[in-house]
């Protein structure tokens, strides 16, 4: 069964679903790093999938500690990445 989008109910904890993450802009402070290309589980925390320009993916934990804002208007995601994830 499908329901419409005017019918879904809404998250807990005011998180978006995860296909309303999906493409959005991944940014590290104000750098645009790449895209969110999926959402993860083995079995601990869900992960963010990012697909960058030019180097593997990396995954990155879908955590208050690691996820600053989501703005679904504008397409983005903004991270608070350690030292040397990128690298």
């Amino acid at each position: 069964m499908l329901v419409e989008e005017k019918d879904r109910f809404e998250p807990p904890g005011n998180k978006p679903y995860y296909y309303e993450l999906i493409n959005l802009d991944a940014y590290s402070g104000d750098k645009l790093i790449g895209k969110i290309s999926g959402v993860e589980n083995y079995g601990a925390d869900d992960l963010l999938k990012i697909s960058i320009p030019d180097k593997p993916e990396i995954l990155v934990p879908y955590r208050n500690e690691f996820v600053s804002k989501i703005d679904l208007k504008n397409k983005s995601i903004h991270l608070n990445l350690i030292e040397g994830f990128l690298e």
